[in-house]
């Protein structure tokens, strides 16, 4: 080979070598961000579900017959807006579930008790019927009781 053909395969070689390198890393920073991403939705969503909750038992347990909490939430999880679901395990229970839908799958939920008499626990007098779903757009849900329903709007 001629001297100039070297030098044209040498810086070949070497761009080639560090295109792999570029590809290389792309591939690991693209993982790395699926992986937060994932884990942040997580993140919010157990942070809605836990906010709805604590409206739920602050309702539950004020001794009105009728009361209502405002809870702000945000608008979207994960550049997505989502619905929340209020539903008890049967018609009348001590539990209910909170859970968040996103993208038409469930992917967050938040179970509690209302009623539980266990030691240690504080206690709830009745049962509850827990129902109600509500959008995420509006930016706010709104849990209220009438006598032994909690509903969520």
């Amino acid at each position: 080979m001629m001297r100039g053909q070297i030098v044209v395969f040498e810086n070949m070689i070497i761009f080639a070598i560090s295109m792999v390198i570029f590809i290389f890393c792309f591939m690991i920073f693209l993982n790395l961000q699926d992986y937060y991403t994932v884990v942040s939705v997580h993140d919010q969503m157990n942070k809605v579900t836990n906010m709805v909750s604590a409206a739920i038992v602050a309702v539950a347990t004020d001794h009105e017959t009728n009361s209502s909490v405002v809870v702000k939430l945000p608008k979207t999880i994960g550049n997505e807006f989502y619905e929340l679901r209020l539903y008890g395990a049967t018609a009348t229970s001590i539990y209910g579930n909170v859970t968040v839908k996103l993208k038409g799958t469930v992917k967050g939920s938040e179970v509690f008790g209302l009623g539980c008499c266990q030691s240690g626990m504080a206690c709830l007098q009745g049962c509850y019927v827990f129902s109600g779903k509500a959008l995420s757009q509006k930016g706010k849900v709104t849990v209220y009781k009438s006598g032994n329903q909690i509903n969520i709007l």
